[in-house]
């Protein structure tokens, strides 16, 4: 007999999306290091023609194994629960954020190489935050008090001050910007509020033995 939940079941038909996401960069570093080289140079370099093929590439490249682990630790999490909760509105958002946040740094950000998920991860962050408040879901009001218990402190890395002077805070913000407005967007599509079996229940009858419990109705008095 099967006592797998539909919830179970959804929570598992979710994780190979969620090891898509997070297996490439791996597959792309694992290469590196098997050919001894560096992708950087498909980054994303601003405002550089050849530079703008790393709005495709820039979240599969990472500089090293902490680099790697800190962006996909959080995008696993993150996804799993993205797909769990939105389903196919989670994978319009990734993508949004992905190549409009890619956008924007080319446009504005420092003439220097960015790579990493940091900006997509920022993201989803905020797009998961904001969808709590923007929908009567439980669920969803869950995920944001979640998302801010575990990622809360990430909305430093979004200001160029000391702590983020060798790191794409240009990325984070744009990711992070990218994550608002598509939370927007997708608000008419975010799972309705879960219905309970007592919502669905008729009103009872009221039956004599009832209704003599029942307050008298006086009809209203005729003004004199």
């Amino acid at each position: 007999m099967n006592h797998t939940s539909g919830s179970d079941k959804k929570l598992i038909s979710s994780l190979p999306g969620v090891l898509l996401i997070v297996g490439i960069p791996i597959l792309v570093f694992l290469l590196e290091l098997f050919l001894d080289t560096s992708f950087s140079k498909y980054g994303l370099l601003p405002r550089d023609i050849t530079g703008l093929r790393g709005i495709l590439f820039m979240p599969f490249l990472h500089a090293d194994w902490s680099h790697l682990i800190s962006n996909l630790s959080a995008l696993f999490v993150l996804s799993w629960l993205g797909l769990y909760t939105f389903g196919r509105s989670y994978w319009i958002a990734l993508i949004f954020i992905w190549l409009s946040s890619g956008t924007w740094i080319w446009f504005f950000a420092r003439p220097d190489y960015h790579i990493g998920a940091s900006g997509v991860v920022y993201g989803i962050t905020v797009f998961s935050f904001v969808s709590g408040f923007l929908s009567k879901n439980r669920n969803l009001q869950g995920l944001t008090l979640l998302t801010a218990f575990l990622y809360g402190s990430f909305l430093w890395g979004v200001f160029p001050w000391e702590y983020t002077r060798d790191i794409s805070w240009e990325g984070h913000l744009a990711g992070a910007v990218a994550g608002l407005i598509v939370a927007f967007v997708l608000r008419t599509d975010f799972p309705p509020p879960p219905e309970y079996s007592w919502d669905k229940e008729p009103e009872p009858e009221i039956t004599p033995e009832d209704a003599y419990w029942l307050p008298e109705e006086h009809p209203p008095e005729e003004p004199r």
